[in-house]
């Protein structure tokens, strides 16, 4: 709650402005026992706080990819219910497999009707050469979000990169993008120097 009001407070004299919520939602690795209602509560309260301060919230599954697919689901409704915008399911540290992490995607789509209602989101790790892949397939299904980066830069081997998934897009013959690719290898060399 501290962190939504740091936030909310950094967004007063921004126009249109945003807060994601992240929930660790993979129970399966966890050595203590989670109550899993609590956690359900604990994301309808955090979003609810932040939409008193923001144009939209997005909510985060933190390791989606790992988490059991039924509280996933219960996860992900209750955040849609309690106000989330945007929903990014995450492969956040980039262990999935396309085939699993498209699975994934489409089991949420035939569960939650409502997914259609609002902005699904990607955020895929590159541990495994696999988040620009990964990224992507979930367009098919209904993902209009990816979260991506100038190089791929990101926590550990990265996150998918923008200047790859930017050229996918603009060679597919169902899907577009509006952004400006001439500058992109300008600002990836810029950076490429700054983090040399």
């Amino acid at each position: 709650e501290a962190e939504i009001q740091q936030a909310a407070k950094s967004l007063e004299k921004v126009e249109k402005s945003f807060i994601n919520i992240y929930t660790l939602v993979n129970f399966n690795s966890s050595s203590k026992i989670v109550d899993k209602n609590s956690v359900l509560s604990t994301i309808h309260q955090h979003i609810s706080q932040a939409k008193n301060y923001c144009h939209q919230v997005q909510w985060t599954a933190f390791d989606a990819t790992r988490s059991p697919i039924n509280f996933l689901a219960e996860a992900v409704q209750m955040a849609i219910e309690s106000g989330a915008k945007i929903i990014s399911i995450p492969d956040s540290l980039g262990v999935a497999e396309p085939e699993d992490f498209y699975h994934l995607l489409e089991n949420l789509y035939q569960n939650i009707p409502q997914l259609q209602q609002v902005t699904v989101s990607v955020h895929c790790h590159d541990d495994f050469g696999k988040a620009v892949e990964n990224s992507l397939l979930g367009l098919d299904l209904g993902v209009r979000q990816i979260e991506c980066a100038v190089n791929g830069l990101g926590a550990r081997k990265g996150n998918a990169n923008l200047g790859e998934i930017i050229d996918k897009i603009k060679s597919h013959q169902s899907y577009y993008t509006s952004i400006n690719s001439d500058f992109i290898p300008k600002i990836s060399e810029f950076i490429s120097q700054l983090i040399q």
